[in-house]
């Protein structure tokens, strides 16, 4: 699924830093930069909860995996309907 597909991205990223939300705010900027131009992965980081911010690349990766999965989940539920 796609947390999978987001675990795998983020475990195999060559340069992923941690952040907390508060830092996160007085460093925007840099951010931004270390993400859009060096293509870093960021975990953003807030108590227990994390998101990821990443390079458009990787999101466009893990859209095109989310979609392959929901096409073969579909192929699945159609041989199901036909063999009824």
């Amino acid at each position: 699924g796609v947390t999978g597909n987001v675990e795998f991205v983020m475990k195999n990223a060559k340069t992923k830093k941690s952040i907390s939300v508060t830092q996160a705010r007085k460093d925007l900027g840099d951010i931004f930069g270390a993400v859009s131009y060096n293509k870093e992965r960021i975990l953003l980081t807030n108590h227990k909860k994390c998101v990821a911010i990443v390079p458009i690349e990787d999101l466009e990766i893990l859209e095109a995996l989310d979609n392959v999965e929901d096409i073969r989940e579909a192929k699945l539920a159609l041989k199901e309907i036909k063999a009824k």
